[in-house]
């Protein structure tokens, strides 16, 4: 309560209250970032081109971050490919006859390809992998604004030292702070419609590189559907910018956490014990190393020997007085044996809980080819639900907001415009096609694959008259990424129009979200 006290304005006393609640995860935070992703500082503590590496001595955690974070973003979003459908909300498949269908494909087809190339002509390949990053350890954020019309798309990764995020009802983020400095000069550039008071205009163009205090506030309004966005000053508590929101400039995503907290736990910060001991094992190792090269010596004061000038090089000659021991080497009491300490079994580890399971390596002897699908399938069922964790609070967010900025009348003549829905401006919502997701398709077609070849084993003849053969191979052929435009058009006996793409879609059961 005494930090919320310190403000009048209802807006910055909530933020107060929710800042209290995300500094309590701040050590944890900046141990954890100090092992494992050292060059993405947490706090802020570090200058640029500071040496952020120095305590890092075993590098497994890092290494493994970085190989999970790349193939994150290559299964989710792989760059200059198509990652994402679009298809209509509330619309039934057979609704749509010949014309409409062929209409929606036109416009899916130009809409896709303008979405897409907006994506990949902005900074996105950038900046996701870097708030992916942050969600291996904690929470990732990424911030999405409005660019120009020929970049309309601008993403940046906000450091999750300045990422407050609140909690909604639902378990969802949708109320975001974030406190952080700009130099004064970027106030007007960020925000045009940004009022300023006279005292700090004066301050700003006499030091107009000097930074300055703020508060972004970010809040859900469930009463009016939209999200309040405003900056403040909190030296004087003055309201900047004050502004209205259909869909959220944030995009605030977990890959998992803890019941009854806010911030996500990833798989990083499960690690976290074992990163540890493993960084402090080595660090050992290497003291132990430089003992047992240059040993630890004593020597007799005889008024003779000296011992700063004494160099332990090959071919030293030391002298010693006649009837001295001389320089001696000292034996330790106890030999330091290292391999006690597990310390491979304890990278193993660290691998296992970030990057997942993984194949058997090459040296590791002949393989068949059941163990490896097995393992193979073993790996799946891994990965594959924990990468897929973040579809709801990444991917979904992110093409809404993008979405609703391509669409906004801002972007008229802009070459990534995309126009009104067919369909009288009906909603639509975006449906996964990255390689993860095709994972999972791919996996439900040999399913459906494997039971056909064993009923066709009891009796293929009547399989083969149950079987609507056509729908079948049409469906199989899109869940391993076959492009439907490189079909024939259905034959008109079989009347199902649209309606495979409907189902095969139907089945990944992903939640919807829609944009007028």
């Amino acid at each position: 309560m005494g930090a919320a006290n310190r403000f009048a304005d209802p807006l910055l006393r909530r933020y107060a209250r929710a800042e209290a609640k995300r500094r309590m995860w701040d050590g944890i935070l900046r141990e954890t970032y100090r092992l494992a992703l050292p060059n993405q500082d947490d706090d802020g503590g570090n200058s640029q081109g500071a040496k952020r590496d120095a305590e890092i001595f075993d590098g497994t955690a890092i290494r493994a971050v970085k190989w999970k974070r790349a193939k994150l973003h290559g299964d989710l979003f792989p760059p200059f490919r198509h990652w994402t459908h679009f298809l209509p909300d509330s619309l039934d498949a057979d609704e749509l006859d010949d014309e409409g269908a062929r209409a929606w494909a036109t416009f899916v087809e130009a809409a896709e390809r303008k979405f897409h190339k907006a994506i990949d002509r902005s900074n996105f390949h950038l900046e996701v992998p870097l708030a992916l990053g942050d969600a291996l350890i904690s929470t990732g954020a990424v911030l999405i604004q409005e660019g120009t019309p020929d970049d309309p798309l601008r993403f940046e990764a906000v450091p999750i030292s300045q990422v407050i995020p609140e909690e909604s009802a639902d378990g969802t983020i949708r109320t975001v702070f974030r406190g952080f400095d700009a130099p004064g000069r970027d106030i007007a550039e960020r925000w045009p419609d940004a009022k300023i008071p006279a005292d700090v205009a004066k301050r700003i163009a006499d030091e107009p590189d000097a930074p300055v205090k703020l508060v972004e506030a970010t809040v859900w309004n469930p009463e009016r559907g939209v999200y309040d966005y405003a900056v403040f000053l909190p030296d004087g508590e003055h309201r900047l910018v004050a502004r209205a929101y259909r869909t959220s400039p944030w995009v605030v995503f977990r890959m998992d956490k803890a019941t009854g907290e806010t911030m996500g736990r990833g798989p990083v910060l499960d690690a976290r014990a074992d990163i540890a001991t493993a960084n402090k094992t080595k660090e050992l190792i290497l003291k132990n190393a430089s003992i047992a090269v240059t040993g630890i010596w004593q020597a007799e004061d005889d008024g003779v020997l000296n011992p700063a000038n004494i160099k332990l090089v090959p071919g030293a000659i030391i002298p010693k007085a006649p009837g001295s021991a001389g320089l001696t080497p000292l034996e330790a009491p106890g030999k330091f044996d290292v391999s006690q300490l597990l310390l491979k079994d304890l990278q193993d580890g660290i691998d296992a809980a970030i990057k997942g399971p993984s194949l058997p390596p090459v040296e590791a002897g002949n393989r068949t080819a059941y163990e490896i699908g097995e393992r193979r399938t073993d790996q799946m069922a891994v990965d594959v639900p924990m990468s897929l964790r973040l579809l709801s609070e990444l991917d979904y967010p992110l093409v809404m907001r993008c979405l609703a900025i391509l669409m906004s009348p801002a972007m008229a003549g802009s070459p990534y415009a995309i126009g009104p829905f067919p369909f009288g401006g009906r909603k639509i919502f975006p449906v996964p096609i990255s390689p993860l997701v095709r994972y999972q398709d791919i996996a439900d077609a040999q399913s459906r694959n494997q039971a056909l070849l064993m009923a066709m084993q009891v009796d293929a003849e009547t399989t083969l008259a149950l079987v609507d053969r056509e729908r079948y191979i049409r469906d199989f052929l899109a869940a391993h990424g076959f492009k439907a435009s490189h079909l024939r058009p259905s034959a008109p006996a079989t009347g199902q129009g649209m309606r495979p793409l409907f189902d095969l879609i139907g089945q990944a059961g992903q939640p919807k979200e829609t944009v007028e």
